[in-house]
């Protein structure tokens, strides 16, 4: 085979590969940069912002530690109800709510039912009279 037949097959598998690719990105039926519900997240944008000024300024941010197969968040104050949203970037079907209620100043979650990997945690409680929220990053070995 000579240069020109070369250079012709390789241009074909690379239009090739540049079609099949624009064929399986319409397929997708969702986009990972946008959030389901985005418009609802805008409405609700000087609510969430006021939740997370208020872990600041009471210098309430929980601290979460990994202890063997559990989640370990500890709480500023007492008696702290809430929620924990698990969110998986890579899989949306991964995500989970749970909701918790503490007597003291911290509370254990298990990770046995968790995948292993990189988590976004979303914590929102009422503690001692106020409500906050805040984001954490968590890797699960």
């Amino acid at each position: 085979m000579n240069w020109g037949g070369s250079i012709v097959l390789g241009m074909g598998a690379f239009m090739a590969f540049i079609v099949g690719s624009v064929f399986y990105m319409v397929k997708q039926d969702t986009d990972t940069l946008e959030e389901d519900n985005y418009y609802d997240q805008g409405m609700h944008y000087g609510e969430v912002y006021e939740l997370k000024e208020n872990v600041q300024r009471d210098h309430a941010m929980p601290k979460l530690r990994l202890r063997g197969d559990s989640l370990c968040i500890h709480f500023s104050s007492s008696r702290n109800t809430g929620n924990v949203h698990w969110k998986r970037r890579s899989d949306a079907k991964l995500d989970k709510e749970q909701v918790f209620q503490t007597m003291g100043d911290s509370i254990m979650l298990p990770l046995a039912s968790r995948e292993r990997g990189h988590w976004e945690i979303k914590l929102t409680w009422d503690g001692a009279g106020k409500a906050y929220q805040s984001i954490h990053h968590v890797f699960i070995p």
